[in-house]
Formats: C-alpha cells, structure tokens, sequence
C-alpha cells in the first residue's frame, strides 16, 4: 500500500458562491509527498507508466505519474487540471497539483442572512482500497496552509472567509455494502455571509410597514371618521407589505423550509393583517364610545407589546448566529469532519501576525 500524505495546500481562488444553484468555484493548489517514494524505481520512473511484467501481465507497480492522473473530484460539476507535476526530494517523492472547477454544496440557510457555510471540495483517487492498487491519503499534522484568496475574490465583498480550513482523510464507500470503497479527501473552507445588504434592503423595510401601521393605531383619534381612516391605512399597508414580499421573492434563497429573513417577513406580515382585523373590529362597534376605546387601547397595546418582543427574539436569534465563532453544527460538512479521528484544521499564517506565507515552492514571503 503507498501513503500519500498531504502535506501543503493553498487556495487559490473562491468565487461564485451561488446559492441559488447550489455551487461555487475554486482553485487550489494541493501537495502529496511519498515517504521514501524515491527508493522506489517504479514510482519514481518518469512519465504516467503502468509496466508490464515479462510474462505481459501488469506488473500493478505505476509510477507516481500514473497516480497524479487518478486524481478525481467526487463533487465537481466540472474541473480542469491547469498544472500537475511531481520531483524527487532526497528520498521522498513531492506530487503536486493545481485544480480549477465549479463544485457542488448544500448550503444550509436556516439563519439567512446571518448563516456560515462550509464550502467543501472532495478529492479522491480512483484507486479502490481492496483493489489490487490501494493507497491511503492521511493529513500532516503539520500541514502548510495559504489562502491568498482572503479579501481579494469576489466574495469579499459579500462573504468574510475564515483562516481556518478543516480537513479529513476518509474512505468514500465505507457506509455501503459494496467492494467499491476508494480513498478521499474532504477540503472544507468556512465562509461568513456580511448581513448588512440583506438587513438593510430586505428585512428593515418589512419591519417599518408594520411599525406604521401600528402608529396608525396608536395616533388616531377614537371618533368614527379616525376609525373608519384607519381601517382604510391599514388595508393600504397590508397591500403594500404583500407587493413588497412578491417583489424580493427572487432575492430569497429557493429552500423548501423557513429561512431567519422568511420567518422574520412573514411574522411582521401577519402582524399587519392582524392590525388590519382590528381597525375592521372597530368599524363595526362604531366609534365615540367607552367600550370601543377599551378595546382600541387594549389590542393596541397588546400588538404594540407583540411587536416589540417580536423584534427583540429575532434581534437575538440573529446576533447569536452572527457572532458565533465556534463550529457551525448546521452544516453538515463540518459536523461530519467533527466526529472523524482524521479531522485535522489548519490555519493559514496572516501578514498582519508578522507570519511568513509560505508559496507554492516551499519558500516564504
């Protein structure tokens, strides 16, 4: 069995984070090294060869060239191979390879727009594990990790990308009952949605609609025209609320649950029917009596106290999902990696701690 360890990676590029189609594209830069592949004239022969014994059977001794090419990307949707090569260094053999494709991730949107995302390539070799080829892919303890794609890609100006990746060797396969169990690699960067766009744009204007409509309540007078103007106001804004909701629909992910912003919408939503149904109540006791003011001052100061509790729940339950730093357990990805005896998080080095970068060649900046 040959072991390839991975012992540098860099991501290179991460852009078009698209939730709406479920995917996102990246670069990156990964380097196995085989210990004590040099030794070995077959792995280290030149070329992608698969020799031939003299009887003409496959001898099932490849070269590292012929590995490299076995390289798979079990969730890319597609993927180019921009450079692959592999040299001697002392006893050990250093294969390295850069890969660019558009992948595929199922984001969780339950806190939207406060969420994390673990952005997840998966790597493979196409070399089965009780094949007559196997080979094992681990993680360095002390594995190199460059992220030049921090604040330079285009997400950053809609997503913060954390210096920490997580990583984990595993076997595609193992959960089934099939001989068909190969080798594998999961690369998960964690990204962080900036909120500010969506809150300012999609959910303060919601929350303003049904702030007026309880003004309305609150400021008016309790005589019949006031009532009957209210009743009026109120209708105006719960047709105004339903036009806004139907015009961001195509700016909300398509989830076939509720989302922070869906929920936080559709409860302001309802708030404005049922200040609607109040002013409708009111018509019909008719105004300028003592019972109707009781009831005016009490249902509005009931949905007065319901708004403001309202605000405040969803105020914390974002905040709490924004400023959580630990690990997102939403995510599956991360969640998996977390109960794995292979789960190993690198954290790349940062100009501003007065750490050197190391490059793709070994050297630092």
């Amino acid at each position: 069995m040959v072991c390839f360890e991975l012992t540098q990676l860099e991501l290179m590029k991460l852009h078009n984070i698209d939730v709406q189609k479920s995917s996102f594209q990246a670069q990156i830069w990964v380097e196995f090294t085989i210990h004590g592949g040099a030794l070995d004239s077959n792995l280290s022969a030149d070329g992608a060869v698969f020799p031939m014994g003299a009887d003409g059977q496959p001898t099932f001794r490849p070269s590292a060239g012929w590995y490299m090419e076995q390289v798979d990307f079990r969730n890319a949707h597609s993927v180019k191979v921009v450079d692959s090569k592999w040299r001697r260094v002392g006893d050990d053999i250093l294969m390295a390879g850069r890969y660019e494709g558009v992948f595929s991730e199922e984001y969780q949107l339950e806190d939207y727009p406060f969420d994390q995302q673990g952005l997840t390539i998966l790597l493979n070799f196409n070399c089965r594990v009780g094949g007559p080829l196997p080979i094992e892919l681990t993680v360095s303890p002390k594995c190199k990790l460059t992220m030049s794609c921090i604040d330079v890609c285009p997400p950053a100006r809609e997503w913060s990308v954390n210096t920490k990746m997580r990583l984990n060797s595993f076997n595609i396969g193992d959960d089934y009952d099939t001989d068909r169990v190969f080798p594998a690699l999961s690369i998960t960067a964690q990204v962080k949605r900036k909120p500010m766009y969506h809150v300012l744009n999609l959910a303060v204007p919601m929350g303003l609609f049904s702030f007026l409509s309880l003004i309305q309540a609150i400021c008016n007078d309790n005589t019949e025209g006031s009532i009957n103007h209210r009743h009026q106001m109120t209708l105006m804004m719960v047709l105004t609320a339903t036009s806004y909701k139907m015009a961001i629909a195509g700016k909300l992910p398509p989830v076939s649950y509720l989302t922070w912003l869906d929920k936080y919408t559709l409860s302001n939503y309802l708030l404005i029917i049922a200040m609607a149904l109040q002013s409708r109540a009111l018509t019909q006791l008719g105004g300028d009596g003592e019972q109707t003011g009781t009831y005016d001052r009490v249902c509005t100061a009931v949905l007065a106290g319901v708004w403001g509790l309202m605000h405040c729940y969803f105020v914390v339950v974002g905040a709490k999902s924004y400023f959580n730093s630990g690990t997102n357990l939403r995510d599956s990805n991360l969640r998996d990696c977390g109960k794995s005896s292979k789960f190993v998080v690198v954290e790349a080095p940062s100009p501003a701690r007065g750490l050197p970068i190391p490059k793709a060649d070994g050297s630092t900046s």
